[in-house]
């Protein structure tokens, strides 16, 4: 839906909000989104350094400002499609795990056990508050910026199917 608004006003959905109510207004979402965005940032980082040092067998701590660059420079001189289809392109890397859970033979009852979430007895609030603060950082408000953003620089149109 961000990038139709985009599409149909020609604005960012940042530049819609600003603009109907106000940068004073804005300020509040901005600063929250900036704080969730830096953690979900952070931790993709962190999990690219772990999933290196599995690959590699150096520490972790070794790849954080080379990582951190990378996505740095990606991020400024990537087009929007580069980023958007070239990632996920990387999401592909997931079916290493597949083929990993066929490759080491593991009993099928745990397997399959492990399928079904149980919530724990004790701590119940607890462990319902994290899955809602996971599903949160995946479904992050910082992607309705990268897909209103994403249509003004690929100069959306109203009426074509994107």
């Amino acid at each position: 839906m961000s990038g139709r608004l985009a599409a149909v006003s020609k604005h960012t959905l940042a530049a819609a909000v600003r603009e109907r109510f106000g940068f004073n207004f804005y300020i509040i979402p901005l600063v929250a989104e900036i704080a969730v965005d830096f953690l979900v940032l952070a931790a993709e980082i962190g999990g690219v350094c772990i999933a290196l040092q599995l690959v590699t067998g150096i520490s972790f701590q070794w790849f954080a400002l080379p990582v951190a660059f990378a996505i740095w420079l990606l991020l400024w001189k990537g087009t929007f499609g580069l980023i958007e289809n070239g990632i996920s392109l990387f999401g592909l890397i997931t079916l290493v795990f597949v083929v990993a859970t066929f490759k080491l033979h593991p009993s099928l009852t745990q397997l399959g056990s492990g399928l079904l979430p149980t919530v724990p007895q004790q701590d119940t609030a607890h462990y319902l508050y994290l899955a809602v603060g996971i599903l949160g950082a995946l479904i992050s408000p910082y992607l309705f910026y990268f897909y209103s953003s994403g249509a003004v620089e690929d100069k959306w149109m109203k009426g074509i199917s994107v």
